[in-house]
């Protein structure tokens, strides 16, 4: 999975996702597919933002691939639903 991350004429951070061979805005239903069919994240293209900012998000990223690693080697009896 490739994102790219930049800022806006506004200073906002967006987000956007490689699906195929397009880009698209990021959504989170098509990132969890994708990590769940092959739990890979490339690095990310950055435009605009500080150190600072990209390794937060490369942080976050990690945790999110560590977390989805740790569902697919569940076993589903192991699975809870917490509310």
């Amino acid at each position: 999975m490739k994102l790219f991350f930049k800022v806006n004429e506004d200073g906002d951070i967006t987000a956007e996702m490689q699906n195929g061979t397009m880009t698209q805005p990021f959504s989170y239903i098509l990132m969890l597919k994708q990590l769940i069919a092959n739990n890979t994240i490339e690095e990310p293209g950055f435009v605009g933002l500080n150190e600072a900012q990209q390794g937060k998000i490369i942080e976050i990223l990690n945790k999110i691939h560590d977390k989805v690693e740790e569902g697919l080697n569940m076993k589903s009896n192991d699975l809870t639903i917490q509310m």
